[in-house]
């Protein structure tokens, strides 16, 4: 005797749901997050040649010779 399978609406649902939900966690985690640039407002150079700004971030300046 074969048995037969039968999909109830509600295992159709929760199926479709876990698929959903499993799509939305795949997306978020694929997908970077941008990060906005806030303007810097730039300060000075020291003696170094690093550029420092206000909020405490410090970058070296390249320095070009022609």
């Amino acid at each position: 005797m074969k048995k037969s399978f039968k999909l109830t609406d509600a295992q159709i649902i929760i199926t479709l749901f876990t698929l959903a939900f499993c799509a939305l966690i795949t997306v978020a985690v694929l997908n970077p997050v941008k990060n906005e640039e806030k303007p810097k407002n730039f300060v000075g150079v020291d003696a170094a040649g690093f550029k420092h700004y206000p909020d405490g971030h410090i970058e070296r300046m390249e320095i070009k010779l022609k």
